[in-house]
């Protein structure tokens, strides 16, 4: 049975192994049937610099799904590693009868393990930072094109231009959270979650520091805000499962509550703050598009409306 767990287990981290590469291959072929269907060729050349291509779409769309799953790349790739002590031996967290470092672990942390952190947690970000720095490095600003902001604004488009690598520094944010959640039991909870207040009070202090945020309007200072009450509730909801952790006398019953009451209380404030702000920006943004549209309107009527006199004058001349 023991074998079998570890061979299921093998199974899956290979599965996520491969999962980027299938990702690209499927993005690949569903904007392939799309330019079929618009009879244009999916690496057609850009006919305008403001024209956004089919190519275009191709690589957002992979980066935007790949950036999503992320997270659970880097956890996969750190499972691997994760093992037990018992006795003088290590043994696999994920199966208890597959020893770990040697024979078959060692070869699957030899092929899959090391592969996959140098690939998803070292690897990924590396090449999201070496192209931005290439484009900022440019003479033509190529961070500022139509082409790039719409293949790669997803991971600088929101932040000031000196800070286009933020998006590296939220991704160095979390594989230390994912590494964290994976080898952190091993270390004992107390370590664990100290640890985990030390990452976020580091990351609060680069927040304030840094200022990352674009603010085009005053509309984009909620950026720096949300991201800052993200970061102190979850710096708060640790500090009280940690106090709540400590506080097992029946004395503290009180304390435990209140600290209870107050994580439920900041986190779902915090979620209906988010989602106030989300829908109040697509209102925003709907309004902001109808209001264009109808400037677009009044101009083609007054452009249309001149025309129709020229061609009235110029009859009245003949």
């Amino acid at each position: 049975q023991g074998s079998e767990a570890a061979e299921f287990f093998y199974a899956k981290i290979l599965m996520f192994a491969i999962t980027p590469f299938v990702i690209v291959l499927l993005v690949y072929l569903y904007w392939q049937v799309i330019a079929c269907r618009q009879g244009v060729s999916l690496f057609a050349k850009r006919l305008s610099s403001a024209l956004t291509t089919l190519k275009d779409k191709l690589i957002l769309t992979a980066c935007t799904v790949i950036y999503l799953v992320y997270p659970t790349l880097c956890v996969q790739a750190f499972q691997v590693f994760h093992c037990t002590s018992i006795g003088d031996k290590q043994y696999l967290a994920a199966d208890l009868e597959e020893i770990c470092w040697e024979g078959r672990h060692l070869s699957m942390v030899l092929l899959l393990g090391v592969s996959q952190v140098l690939f998803f947690v070292i690897c990924l970000p590396s090449i999201v930072f070496v192209l931005l720095r290439r484009n900022m490095d440019l003479e033509d600003g190529s961070l500022t094109k139509h082409a790039t902001i719409v293949r790669y604004g997803l991971f600088y488009g929101a932040y000031e231009n000196n800070r286009y690598y933020w998006e590296t520094i939220i991704t160095m944010r979390k594989i230390s959270i994912v590494g964290l959640s994976v080898f952190g039991p091993g270390i004992g909870t107390e370590r664990q979650a100290h640890i985990a207040l030390a990452i976020l009070l580091i990351c609060i202090s680069l927040e304030i520091a840094g200022r990352p945020y674009r603010l085009i309007t005053k509309r984009f200072v909620v950026l720096g805000y949300l991201e800052l009450s993200t970061l102190f509730v979850e710096w708060t909801t640790m500090w009280a499962g940690v106090m709540i952790y400590a506080s097992q006398d029946l004395e503290s019953e009180g304390f435990v509550i209140c600290l209870t009451l107050w994580v439920i209380i900041s986190n779902a404030t915090m979620l209906m703050w988010i989602v106030i702000r989300l829908m109040m920006e697509c209102i925003h943004e709907k309004k902001e598009e109808l209001i264009a549209q109808e400037a677009a309107d009044k101009i083609h009527g007054v452009k249309k409306r001149s025309m129709l006199s020229r061609k009235f004058s110029d009859l009245a001349n003949s």
